[in-house]
């Protein structure tokens, strides 16, 4: 949350960087389909199955939980700053 909120949002100096290629529509998909992936939890339980059996470990059983949170923490912030709000109404534009 920090870092949207002191870099991604502050204005001023030259990006080097892009976090969301707004003109590349194959951008936008992935990331459509990664928001329907976190929300969802069954894919990345599943996942997180696979993970744990694979690497002889239960830490994989942490990919739903993590997921999840971070992509709501990301979408939080983007809808209830006033600079996530302009960057959402710039892509339809």
């Amino acid at each position: 949350m920090r870092n949207l909120r002191k870099t991604f949002f502050v204005k001023g100096e030259k990006r080097y960087w892009n976090w969301i290629d707004t003109s590349d529509k194959n951008s936008l998909i992935k990331l459509g389909i990664w928001i329907i992936y976190a929300e969802t939890l069954v894919v990345p339980f599943f996942y997180g199955v696979f993970k744990s059996i694979k690497n002889k470990s239960i830490i994989g059983m942490y990919e739903p939980v993590v997921v999840w949170m971070t992509t709501n923490s990301i979408l939080y912030i983007f809808l209830t700053s006033k600079g996530g709000r302009n960057f959402v109404e710039n892509l339809f534009k």
